[in-house]
Order: C-alpha cells, then sequence, then structure tokens
C-alpha cells in the first residue's frame, strides 16, 4: 500500500553522448534499463551525501567531546591542586 502512495516525478537529462553511451553499455552489462540504472545512480549518490553528512556529524560531535574531555581534565587538575593548597 506504501508504494502506490509515493510521489514520482519526471526528468529530462541532457548528457554528452560519451557518458550516454557509458551508461548503455553498464546497462546492457546489468541487465536493467536506462531509467533503472539512472534511479540506481540517483539513490546511490543521495546514500553517499547523507553518509557524507553523518560523518562530519560524527566527527564534530567527536571532537567536541575531546574539548569537553580536555576541559573537564583541566578542571580536576585545578580542583585537586586547590584540594591540596588548602590542606
Amino acid at each position: 500500500m506504501e508504494d502506490s502512495l509515493q510521489l514520482r516525478t519526471r526528468v529530462n537529462l541532457v548528457l554528452p553522448l560519451e557518458i550516454s553511451i557509458q551508461i548503455e553499455k553498464e546497462c546492457e552489462k546489468r541487465g536493467i534499463n536506462r531509467a533503472q540504472f539512472i534511479k540506481e545512480a540517483i539513490h546511490e549518490k543521495l546514500k553517499n551525501i547523507a553518509s557524507n553528512e553523518l560523518e562530519n556529524e560524527i566527527k564534530n560531535t567527536k571532537d567536541d567531546i575531546r574539548e569537553i574531555k580536555q576541559l573537564l581534565l583541566s578542571l580536576l587538575e585545578r580542583t585537586q591542586m586547590n584540594n591540596r593548597g588548602s590542606t
């Protein structure tokens, strides 16, 4: 049922002849038509973009965690120094 509710759009592509020939060869190799090949290529590209964005987000989060860790270690050092000085 969910498949029947999917929205679709039609796209016309203008490709250099060289790329069009490459697509045809790849389609013949895989046994699929051009439309299926292009849909798969677009899906793969979007998946890669999402993956790259996720990787960047993870990297930024790791950097933030490292920074917080350094701040906490610095605070711990100061606390320990203050405790030593007051005893």
